[in-house]
């Protein structure tokens, strides 16, 4: 998955106003609600690139898993708060790498070669994890330290992706006033 995602994203014109490592510190705010509620955060983000509008919505943005979607459709018409609550709350990681898609098309972003390294380490070393598993208890601190460098990671990505919402909110008002304003001087 991330090695398509890196493709289709390459020649991408725009990148993202903040470097992922500068998150932290750079928005504050958006990272901490991140780590320490990361389902409401994304939520939240999700009805915001949805533009409010979750009639809008498909299970990963159409993004991950095309037979979830077929399977979960009729639902999601019914019940799209339900249905989304539901995708950040089984399949959490998923839902934040597809929000980070959707806002890639959305404002033709790329990734730096840092982000996707981070996107393919994270993917490699969960598929590591689980496959270990099968044969050898994961000791306690290591699958601690991972917890952390998900929560972190991902938190980063989160805090990245509403920031540059904000970003892109603030140039299309700006834009607007500066054209509203325009017209006022022609007449």
């Amino acid at each position: 998955m991330p090695f398509s995602v890196k493709e289709q994203f390459k020649e991408a014109p725009e990148t993202w106003d903040i470097n992922i490592c500068e998150t932290c510190y750079k928005t504050p705010k958006n990272f901490f609600w991140a780590f320490f509620c990361p389902p409401c955060a994304q939520f939240y983000q999700r009805k915001r690139i949805l533009g409010g509008d979750l009639e809008r919505y498909t299970c990963c943005g159409g993004e991950i898993c095309a037979p979830c979607i077929s399977w979960t459709d009729g639902l999601v018409k019914k019940a799209p708060e339900c249905c989304l609550c539901t995708e950040i709350l089984c399949c959490f990681y998923c839902s934040v790498g597809a929000s980070r898609i959707m806002l890639q098309r959305k404002f033709h972003i790329r990734n730096t070669k840092f982000e996707d390294f981070l996107l393919i380490l994270a993917f490699i070393l969960s598929y590591v994890v689980m496959i270990l598993s099968i044969f050898f208890p994961i000791p306690r601190e290591v699958d601690c330290l991972i917890d952390c460098f998900y929560c972190c990671l991902f938190s980063c990505f989160q805090s990245q992706q509403e920031h540059e919402l904000d970003v892109r909110e603030d140039r299309q008002k700006s834009f607007k006033h500066k054209e509203a304003n325009s017209g006022i001087e022609q007449v």
